[in-house]
């Protein structure tokens, strides 16, 4: 299903790719992977029926085509021996299962699927968070995990107050001085524990702030302030979400469908440093939550920043929930507020698996542009706002490694009020 104007909801499992061989493309010489092989599964576990089945998919991650009937797909025993599968896996026995995928002598790192017994037992229920914002925004999202600490939620029905839900994520409207009891139940047997999740007015969005970064290879201060972004990146939760922009004289941005994200690099220097005839070449150049200050490189500004966005504005949260094809990733972001205003939406994909010393969430792409979506925001009125990247278009070295940034500007200053990040496949709530 396309994403592109509506609300939904996606998760697209596991999806794990191997990376090898490099080569001279016919443009100019430059260097691009050969071939990445992506092993997918479209759910994580499986009931132990003998009916039940997880489907994989075999990606070509350097054209994004789905090469499942050129591929071998293999289940690998315990003593390291494997035999061939198809492409559709049941079993009647619980267990731990491991796959790989082979396709043109190149293989796959391996995936593992659980397939679960049909009762309930050894099965535990957590929600993301036990108090969410009642605005039908935020959600709290619900996971299963098994005895050995293997993630079932695929095999999970919910149910909030005895009410079954759509999906694993619970949000209302209503708010109750009494904790809202979700459940679970796995096939026709209870999870045997259930969780209180108190639904309120009176919740406190998280402040966070946005780190852009222009970089290049083999630029002499930009070390510095990736110290800065690796440091940043280790806080948990994180505060300060970083990403990283090669500018065009970056080796990053070059080889096949390597236009659309020089173009945004462009264009996204062009924005910032509007005035700056160094524009498409300097670097460092550090922006914090879309100010179009410049700080210099030092090691002194990790805490600094840390201050700056744990003392930022709290009015505006949003949740996140990605999907992905093998040609597209999509994201649904809702944003909730606590005040009226007119700003934009930004949401920009980025890559982790580069390999230079500048590789942390390197920008691929931004949808619908480096500015952003115009929109109104309304207080306890959120609003829903969706984006789909092609990725036929911008050479990410694979689905998984990528993620997605969603941020907020308030067009009274062009700052940034909040900002989050989400893996593909992830929902998370405000």
């Amino acid at each position: 299903m396309r994403i592109s104007t509506g609300l939904a909801v996606f998760c697209f499992g596991i999806v794990m790719a191997a990376s090898f061989v490099s080569c001279t493309t016919g443009q100019g010489g430059q260097t691009s992977t050969s071939l990445s092989v992506s092993l997918a599964a479209d759910k994580t576990s499986v009931l132990a029926d003998g009916a039940d089945a997880v489907n994989f998919t075999v990606i070509d991650n350097s054209t994004r085509e789905d090469i499942t009937s050129e591929s071998v797909i293999y289940l690998l025993s315990g003593d390291g021996s494997s035999s061939q599968t198809t492409s559709s896996f049941s079993t009647d026995t619980p267990g731990s299962y491991v796959f790989y995928a082979e396709y043109s002598g190149v293989r796959s790192p391996e995936i593992s699927i659980t397939a679960l017994g049909m009762d309930a037992e050894g099965i535990t229920l957590r929600a993301s968070k036990n108090s969410i914002y009642n605005d039908g925004g935020d959600f709290t999202v619900l996971t299963l995990t098994d005895a050995d600490g293997h993630d079932v939620t695929d095999l999970g029905t919910f149910y909030a107050d005895g009410k079954p839900l759509e999906d694993n994520i619970f949000s209302t409207t209503t708010g109750s001085l009494t904790p809202v009891t979700l459940s679970a139940m796995v096939g026709y047997s209870q999870v045997p524990n259930t969780v209180a999740v108190t639904a309120t007015s009176n919740y406190q969005f998280s402040s966070r702030a946005l780190l852009e970064e222009i970089t290049r290879t083999n630029c002499q201060y930009c070390p510095i302030m990736q110290q800065v972004i690796a440091e940043l990146a280790a806080d948990s939760p994180q505060v300060v979400i970083a990403y990283n922009v090669h500018n065009t004289i970056s080796d990053v941005y070059t080889g096949s469908y390597s236009a659309v994200s020089r173009d945004f690099s462009q264009a996204f220097s062009d924005f910032m440093l509007p005035d700056d005839s160094g524009r498409y070449t300097d670097a460092p150049k550090t922006f914090f939550n879309r100010s179009k200050d410049n700080y210099t490189a030092s090691s002194n500004l990790t805490q600094e920043f840390r201050d700056k966005a744990v003392s930022g504005p709290k009015d505006v949260a949003i949740a996140l929930c990605t999907e992905s094809t093998a040609q597209t990733v999509s994201v649904e972001a809702t944003v909730g507020s606590k005040k009226d205003f007119s700003g934009h939406i930004v949401a920009v994909l980025v890559d982790n698996g580069i390999s230079t010393e500048s590789s942390y969430r390197v920008m691929r792409a931004y949808y619908p542009s480096v500015e952003g979506h115009p929109q109104n925001f309304v207080t306890r009125q959120p609003v829903h706002f969706t984006a789909e990247f092609d990725l036929t278009q911008l050479n990410v070295t694979a689905v998984e490694n990528c993620e997605v940034i969603v941020f907020v500007t308030d067009d009274a200053d062009g700052l940034c009020e909040t900002v989050q990040v989400a893996r593909i496949g992830e929902k998370k709530g405000y």
